[in-house]
């Protein structure tokens, strides 16, 4: 059972941001642990359980970087992570640093996206969400199949 669906939430001024009831559920039963990785991921954050979050590390060890653009893009990614746990009242407290960059401001859009989270900016994912989907190769062509 993966995370599904949409809802939106306000952050408040200090960064704290409501959690769905039925992501905390999903974390519980199939993670055992409410721990989430925060990935600044260009104009949203993902928010990993802490296993999946463990898998995509494990597999990023076992391919090191071969570059220095590669190192470079590694040194980014782990600067910009945060691990938060869902406290008593069902928040998590997302970094200034990252609001900032996801430009997360009052109301925001919690994405399940199976195996993870997204966490958009309200307008941002209106923006994002009205483009069209190219439906001619990859995810595109199996979204197809969907709507036919």
């Amino acid at each position: 059972m993966g995370f599904k669906g949409a809802s939106i939430h306000t952050i408040n001024d200090s960064g704290r941001l409501s959690v769905p009831a039925k992501v905390r559920e999903i974390l519980r039963s199939v993670y055992g642990s409410e721990t989430l990785v925060l990935a600044m991921l260009g104009p949203f954050i993902a928010a990993y359980p802490i296993a999946e979050w463990e898998k995509y590390e494990a597999s990023l060890l076992a391919s090191p970087p071969n570059n220095r653009s590669e190192a470079t893009a590694v040194r980014k990614l782990y600067a910009n992570l945060e691990e938060v746990v869902i406290d008593k009242q069902g928040r998590i407290l997302i970094p200034p640093a990252l609001r900032t960059g996801a430009g997360l401001t009052s109301e925001c859009i919690i994405v399940g996206m199976n195996s993870r989270i997204e966490i958009w900016d309200r307008v941002r994912w209106n923006a994002q969400i009205t483009e069209n989907i190219d439906g001619t190769s990859g995810i595109g062509s199996k979204f197809n199949e969907l709507v036919l």
